[in-house]
């Protein structure tokens, strides 16, 4: 989010999300014209390894609105928002559960809450015969789907046995199915579970 601000002031947040990170930091404007310079400071990551950059941002404005933003040789557009995509679709609110592929004894149940990208988590139980996980996601984005960050391990039972999901992708529900795209971890290849509404 960028707002109004001289020379020195915080002018945005930034929220940053990969595979395996959600970033978010916020960014001092240090030169304003043509051109706007901002220097990030990071103030939460789910990875210290991945969030760690404060090169310089570089902002231009093109003609479609749109803003051109240059990092470190890389260049990417920002296009704005629509308020609507700032809340979550109605479909998607609730408690759902599936069937985690990967081990069949095991469950996953998830509770979507009303709530902006950067605010809004998703909040996950992961139940089997010898492990109980707890953890949230971070709302990274709302389109047709509903984009979530790196999942955060709140609680692990045995300790150290759960471990930190990737994004997901949650598709827009069909009836009481919900579709959700896990990005692969290391070596592993994507996954996709289907959840069922429970309330």
């Amino acid at each position: 989010m960028i707002r109004k601000g001289t020379d020195g002031t915080r002018t945005a947040d930034i929220l940053t999300s990969s595979t395996h990170a959600l970033c978010r930091s916020t960014a001092t404007l240090t030169t304003s014209g043509t051109h706007l310079v901002l220097a990030p400071r990071p103030i939460s990551s789910t990875s210290d390894s991945q969030c760690s950059t404060t090169d310089p941002l570089t902002l231009s404005h093109r003609s479609d609105s749109a803003i051109t933003v240059e990092t470190d040789g890389t260049t990417y557009t920002l296009r704005r928002t629509a308020p609507a995509a700032q809340t979550i679709p109605a479909i998607f609110l609730g408690t759902w559960e599936a069937q985690d592929g990967a081990d069949a004894t095991s469950s996953v149940r998830v509770t979507i809450r009303q709530g902006a990208p950067g605010r809004a988590r998703a909040e996950f139980a992961w139940d089997g015969d010898v492990h109980h996980c707890r953890g949230f996601s971070v709302l990274v984005s709302i389109d047709q789907n509903l984009r979530f960050g790196p999942e955060s391990v709140t609680s692990s039972e045995p300790e150290n046995f759960c471990t930190r999901t990737p994004t997901r992708v949650m598709s827009r529900p069909l009836g009481s199915t919900m579709q959700v795209e896990i990005a692969p971890a290391d070596g592993e290849r994507p996954r996709s579970l289907t959840f069922t509404r429970t309330d």
